[in-house]
């Protein structure tokens, strides 16, 4: 995952090497689920954060290894911002291999959904409940 990381932020969709991680292939992608983000993060505008909730939901340990190869100066949150985004990471869907597993005992697809819309729900609730608090403060 790593790699792939590195590898999105290196280029832009004309597959041209940038130095500016800004215009990268990543950082479009991850610009399309900042609205998710946006209480939760107090309404700061950062694809990082997107990119890396998102990698935490294949594998959480995915989270660290993210961060760091996007690079710290991405992650310039205050301290109730980073309480927010820590807390929808540690609520939200475990990894895919627990999931796999709930599938597998439940045997319903139905319900392995329902189960992986409620936990996003409550991680994201959470979550933006702090971060909007975010706004005042």
């Amino acid at each position: 995952f790593s790699i792939i990381i590195w590898l999105l932020t290196s280029f832009n969709w004309k597959l041209e090497f940038i130095s500016n991680i800004n215009n990268s292939i990543l950082a479009n992608i991850g610009s399309f689920f900042d609205p998710f983000f946006y209480l939760m993060l107090g309404g700061k505008n950062c694809w990082a954060a997107s990119v890396v909730s998102i990698q935490g939901l294949f594998a959480k340990e995915q989270i660290v290894t993210t961060m760091k190869v996007l690079g710290s100066e991405l992650f310039t949150f205050r301290p109730i911002t980073t309480f927010a985004f820590f807390t929808f990471n540690l609520f939200s869907i475990p990894c895919l291999n627990t999931l796999n597993a709930i599938w597998f005992e439940l045997k319903s697809l139905k319900k392995t959904l329902l189960i992986i819309l409620l936990e996003l729900f409550i991680a994201w609730f959470i979550a933006s409940f702090i971060g909007f608090w975010n706004i005042f403060l």
